[in-house]
């Protein structure tokens, strides 16, 4: 049996709210993971699972929810069980599993899939997690979470609180794997039982730094890992301080060629732009560049010159306000506040998002 494993898919309509002519690569990237199942399930038996964050918020737009419960719903009309818990952003009362024919693990025990015996659990803030912990059944060999691990996030918030939510020492040692969520970037911990901790990361470019090779997570009858590929929309960076170096990006430009092999809705590259306002007539260069349609170009005025002209790789600069709302707002502490702050920072349109929230409080205040 071949199980699959995804976790933080964030599915929205636009990649950033502020270039909202980037979208659907969310949707692409499920639609892909659902194609490597199907495609899988021709010689084996398939089970998928999600770790949480299939939304990038409880309050997804209808069209966007139903793409994906089609989706999902393709792969269970194929035989193909899906099963799935909820992350910190789409977490609800009413989950989104009971809009499709998917198994909500939370609060199910240990699941037989395949070979092995699974449990999983919905995201939990730091004060609940280690009771849930200590409650896993003996006969769990794989956790599923969607948790912060103290060793991805070794830096602290303003106060010295971490803003991790999981210290590997509290995973019972019977569990030879955990499947996680919640961390972006694909890494692979080893626990103090022995076992392995896995996050797959994120199968799109949610944030402009998450620059790494897409993959999902694939175990076999033996609990072995492999990690699959899943395209994505290219991305790359140029810091232009120079003419010389203005004229690298316009060579890459109208030289740039359509990658077949990519699916077409994101076909079309992205080309972050850092340059130098001191270059003579860049703002017209670019603005004609623009109008040639080839490649998505995100524009960043930079005072000084950042490095040379030379193409680079893609960069750490910069930080978001949503970067910064761990250390304005304890996730644990008050995650309705938390949540609420993070969908208006990521809303397309946030006063419609304000007007539809204050709806719901005025309807619930009758």
């Amino acid at each position: 049996m071949k199980i699959i494993f995804t976790a933080d898919i964030h599915i929205k309509r636009t990649v950033w709210s502020h270039h909202p002519e980037i979208e659907g690569d969310a949707l692409e990237a499920l639609c892909q993971i659902k194609d490597l199942a199907l495609s899988l399930k021709q010689d084996d038996d398939v089970a998928l699972i999600i770790g949480g964050d299939l939304f990038n918020a409880t309050r997804s737009t209808a069209d966007l929810v139903q793409a994906a419960t089609n989706m999902l719903l393709d792969l269970t009309v194929n035989g193909i069980k899906v099963y799935a818990i909820q992350g910190n952003h789409d977490r609800d009362k009413i989950p989104w599993t009971d809009l499709a024919s998917v198994e909500h693990m939370h609060g199910q025990g240990a699941i037989k899939i395949g070979n092995h015996f699974f449990t999983g659990f919905d995201y939990m803030p730091l004060s609940d997690i280690q009771g849930a912990l200590a409650a896993v059944p003996a006969q769990t060999e794989v956790l599923v979470c969607h948790q912060a691990l103290k060793e991805a996030l070794t830096f602290e918030n303003a106060v010295g609180q971490g803003v991790w939510n999981l210290e590997s020492e509290w995973i019972p040692s019977w569990v030879k794997l955990v499947l996680a969520g919640d961390i972006h970037h694909p890494n692979t911990y080893d626990l103090p039982g022995g076992g392995k901790l896995i996050y797959p990361g994120t199968p799109w470019m949610w944030r402009i730094n998450e620059v790494h090779r897409k993959t999902v997570v694939v175990l076999d009858d033996d609990l072995n890992i492999e990690r699959m590929p899943i395209k994505a929309r290219p991305f790359t960076c140029f810091n232009i301080s120079d003419q010389e170096g203005l004229d690298v990006l316009v060579k890459a430009v109208n030289k740039h060629k359509p990658d077949e092999t990519i699916p077409e809705q994101i076909r079309k590259p992205v080309y972050r732009v850092l340059y130098s306002t001191q270059i003579p007539q860049v703002v017209g260069v670019l603005a004609d560049l623009v109008k040639l349609d080839k490649v998505h170009i995100l524009q960043e005025p930079v005072a000084v010159a950042q490095s040379d002209s030379e193409e680079s790789s893609p960069t750490h600069s910069g930080i978001s306000m949503i970067d910064c709302l761990p250390e304005a707002v304890d996730r644990d502490k008050d995650p309705r506040l938390f949540s609420f702050l993070h969908d208006l920072l990521e809303a397309d349109q946030p006063a419609v998002y304000l007007t539809d929230e204050l709806k719901k409080a005025e309807g619930r205040s009758i």
